[in-house]
């Protein structure tokens, strides 16, 4: 072999070493990226709510959803889309696919939904500790404080000059309920009302999470579902109000009710026996005017989630 031979072999033995070597350094061009996985499509009042699992491909560029002829492209970090706007009673499939950034597309992962008059649902927690509060439209201001080491709670409700204190323990139940074991008095002109030594209140108390704020729930108007698919807003509900005094008689009350919202979207309140009625419609559902909060393996209702004492 000459000189320009020998040169020529080894340029050609160099070159095709170093172009094997890049070859095997990350996934070839033309190789699509997995596809995404644990897919859910939960359904809910004209809308489906998907979740899933994206692969741990490195070079992803966009994840697209498709139904009935439509695609939407979302961020390839995403692994949650809400689909709105659809039909209630009507099934979708709905197919996601993943992009990397050469072009290449995954295989398609389905699920398929059935979205109907579904109430959205929420996330009950025991009582969190911290400072609720809320101002009403008539300027009443309700502020609580739990103190997490010792369950302490205290109500003020400070209106037209007037200050009312309810100041105690909150003692959790076995069947989930609490009892406040509190004082009750009021504040006007600065000279303290007594009203009540000691009056034990009983009902259900909670936080739960919405509009980004935690939320304390805490009232007679927190309704237990009691019969009905825990899905939907027809049904049966009930609360109760369980109220001691040591030394006011007019405290001693047992105060319950009972609402049954119809398919007919009828609503009937019954308290001590008597009916109150009203109506409900789908725009209140979409509105999230009613929501549920799963706590303790209950289901409750609350009304107007945006109401209620919100963690400062």
């Amino acid at each position: 072999m000459n000189i320009l031979s020998k040169k020529l072999f080894l340029v050609l033995t160099v070159c095709g070493l170093f172009f094997s070597c890049s070859s095997d350094d990350g996934p070839a061009a033309d190789t699509p990226p997995g596809a995404v996985v644990n897919l859910e499509g939960i359904a809910q009042n004209e809308a489906v709510w998907l979740q899933w699992t994206n692969p741990t491909d490195t070079d992803l560029d966009k994840i697209t959803i498709s139904y009935n002829g439509v695609s939407t492209d979302i961020a390839k970090t995403a692994e949650a889309f809400k689909v709105e706007t659809l039909t209630n009673k009507e099934e979708y499939t709905f197919e996601i696919t993943v992009t990397d950034l050469a072009g290449n597309v995954s295989a398609s992962t389905s699920v398929s939904a059935t979205p109907d008059k579904y109430v959205a649902l929420y996330d009950g927690i025991d009582v969190e500790s911290g400072f609720y509060s809320k101002t009403e439209s008539n300027g009443i201001i309700f502020d609580t404080t739990i103190d997490g080491a010792n369950i302490l709670k205290r109500v003020f409700l400070p209106a037209s000059g007037n200050e009312y204190f309810w100041e105690g323990t909150l003692v959790k139940n076995n069947d989930a309920t609490f009892t406040y074991e509190l004082e009750y008095y009021g504040i006007s002109n600065g000279v303290r009302d007594h009203v009540a030594d000691l009056v034990q209140v009983t009902n259900a108390v909670f936080s739960f999470e919405y509009d980004d704020q935690m939320r304390f729930a805490s009232n007679v108007n927190v309704y237990e579902k009691v019969e009905g698919d825990e899905n939907f807003l027809e049904g049966t509900y009930s609360s109760f109000l369980n109220t001691t005094s040591e030394d006011n008689s007019s405290f001693d009350e047992m105060t319950s009710r009972t609402i049954e919202f119809t398919a007919t979207n009828g609503v009937v309140l019954t308290v001590k026996g008597e009916e109150t009625l009203s109506s409900w419609n789908n725009q209140d559902l979409l509105d999230e005017k009613y929501i549920f909060v799963k706590y303790n393996s209950k289901t409750y209702l609350i009304e107007n989630p945006s109401e209620y004492l919100a963690k400062q």
